[in-house]
């Protein structure tokens, strides 16, 4: 039960640190289109929240919390955008395919974590929330992966923009240049 206290503790520090994240997100791309890297972090988010009301049940010993009042891998947010903008951009990426192999993994974990508990079969409830623990590192890694991928394909496009801007400018450095600026705004967008 020291494990799973531990894991709980993790759990609701990542939920606060991203809590504090999603809220600067929200409100910076509240007027527009959420870009992919705020919208992995959303999912992220939702994730963390998911597992976090696994645990929240089994910390309360929480009997009235039923496996059918969990959303299946299709109809939380990442199984949403997994399965729509997410396969569309990222689909062939190694990250994805191992993401779509263990995020259904996490909903049948924690669904039967909450049926043992229900059944009173509290020897399975520390394995199953170690298995828990171990899948939602990895959805996490694999978000964060494709998070960092995202950012670093924007950064290079910066990069070119701003090596053809020196280029045009006998190799000078740019400052402040209105097409640098125009394409960091068009990638927000």
């Amino acid at each position: 039960m020291k494990n799973f206290t531990v894991f709980f503790h993790q759990i609701m520090g990542q939920m606060d640190g991203l809590r504090a994240e999603i809220d600067a997100s929200i409100n910076t791309y509240a007027q527009g289109d959420i870009p992919q890297e705020v919208l992995l972090t959303l999912t992220k988010a939702d994730h963390v929240r998911w597992v976090g009301r696994v645990l929240e049940a089994i910390a309360g010993k929480d009997l009235k919390l039923k496996p059918e009042e969990l959303t299946d891998h299709h109809a939380c947010r990442l199984g949403k955008w997994m399965d729509g903008p997410g396969q569309e951009q990222f689909g062939d990426l190694p990250e994805f395919v191992a993401l779509a192999q263990i995020h259904p993994e996490v909903h049948v974990t924690g669904k039967a974590i909450i049926a043992d508990l229900r059944a009173g079969n509290d020897q399975a409830v520390p394995t199953g929330v170690e298995r828990l623990q171990q899948l939602s590192t990895l959805v996490q890694e694999k978000l964060d992966t494709l998070r960092e991928r995202v950012l670093s394909a924007k950064a290079a496009q910066v990069d070119a923009v701003m090596a053809d801007e020196n280029s045009k400018n006998d190799g000078m450095p740019v400052q402040n240049s209105p097409k640098i600026a125009r394409s960091v705004k068009k990638e927000r967008n």
